[in-house]
């Protein structure tokens, strides 16, 4: 039994020319339809956990098939909840909050103190750090 319906059953085809005017496609995204595909009455059974399970070398109780078949269509009940917001006007994001890099820049400076710095390596050899050999010859 799939756990997915097939692609093409449920989602349109987008025409080869779906945007046209706009400079940048991968920035923009069409009105989607409100409900992507049909609500399923049984929306995971036993046997697909099972047979998931299967497919993964996993082996569950009894009661861990059942645990799971419950969360599992706990959490595809909240996408249904989540299909049925109106996200027209939602610009496409990444992240749900604005985050920013917080390295550091990257810019040159000497150490002043380099006899300090090679007395804590393992291996040195004069001013070198020697290190494993990683490649063949």
């Amino acid at each position: 039994m799939n756990l997915l319906p097939p692609l093409n059953t449920q989602y349109p085809t987008p025409s080869p020319n779906l945007f046209p005017s706009h400079p940048h496609p991968a920035t923009h995204r069409p009105h989607l339809p409100h409900r992507l595909h049909q609500p399923h009455p049984t929306m995971i059974d036993l046997e697909q956990v099972r047979k998931v399970a299967h497919l993964a070398r996993l082996e569950l109780a009894a009661g861990e098939e059942e645990q799971f078949t419950t969360q599992l269509n706990s959490i595809l009940e909240y996408v249904e909840q989540l299909n049925e917001l109106d996200t027209a006007d939602v610009p496409p994001t990444t992240r749900a909050i604005e985050v920013s890099n917080i390295h550091r820049p990257d810019k040159l400076e000497v150490f002043s103190d380099r006899d300090s710095l090679l007395s804590n390596v393992p291996d040195r050899e004069d001013d070198f750090i020697k290190v494993p050999k990683i490649m063949e010859d």
